[in-house]
């Protein structure tokens, strides 16, 4: 196979492999509370109230909302906003219960955070 061809095909592959990644089709989905997070991102939108947070493990661009339905008009959305905001300048890692909000147009919505020296989180 000459040198263009060998090219060619390097291309085809890594355009393919692009294409066909996590990145590419499917959307982030909301972790297993057992699983471990690590926020890189805090932001919140005053025109519906609502906090939001980024993951390291969700793609760029893609945010989840943290207790959609109360925004932070309510003292358990400050609380989670709080403890986010927590972990996001330390660094922790936190957990978290997530639920694919319908009202949300299928985005996804954290419920419960927890952050904990022993990882575990509350019995529900």
């Amino acid at each position: 196979m000459n040198t263009t061809k060998k090219k060619q095909v390097w291309i085809l592959v890594v355009l393919t492999h692009v294409f066909f990644s996590n990145y590419a089709l499917a959307e982030w989905s909301c972790p297993n509370k057992d699983q471990e997070q690590v926020v890189i991102g805090v932001g919140y939108d005053n025109k519906y109230y609502q906090p939001r947070i980024h993951f390291a493990s969700q793609p760029p661009g893609y945010w989840t909302y943290l207790a959609y339905h109360y925004g932070v008009r309510s003292n358990y959305a400050k609380s989670m906003l709080a403890t986010a905001l927590t972990a996001y300048v330390t660094g922790r890692k936190i957990k978290v219960d997530c639920v694919i909000n319908s009202g949300a147009s299928g985005a996804p919505t954290v419920n419960s955070i927890w952050m904990s020296d022993s990882g575990s989180v509350p019995p529900s």
